[in-house]
């Protein structure tokens, strides 16, 4: 093989090299792309439920507001003891 030969398999040798290079590359820019997505799907079915939680919360404190003024009207008409007779 000449030298021209051989200088031209070594540059097809490293092209071939870049080019497998540069597609492990594109592989693992997507897979961190995927896990991205994953990621991004988690977080938002995440805050869904931390959302409906906090709404499950807000009603259940209307609820307990609610009952506390139930609680102080009927304090409030609450008639007084009845006197006790004394003999």
């Amino acid at each position: 093989m000449s030298s021209a030969q051989e200088a031209e398999k070594a540059a097809e040798d490293e092209a071939s090299a870049t080019e497998m290079t540069a597609d492990s590359a594109s592989q693992k820019a997507q897979a961190a792309k995927t896990a991205d997505d994953e990621a991004q799907a988690a977080l938002a079915d995440q805050e869904g439920k931390v959302s409906q939680a906090q709404d499950k919360v807000d009603q259940e404190k209307k609820a307990v507001d609610q009952v506390n003024g139930q609680v102080k009207e009927l304090t409030r008409l609450r008639l007084p003891a009845t006197p006790q007779i004394k003999t």
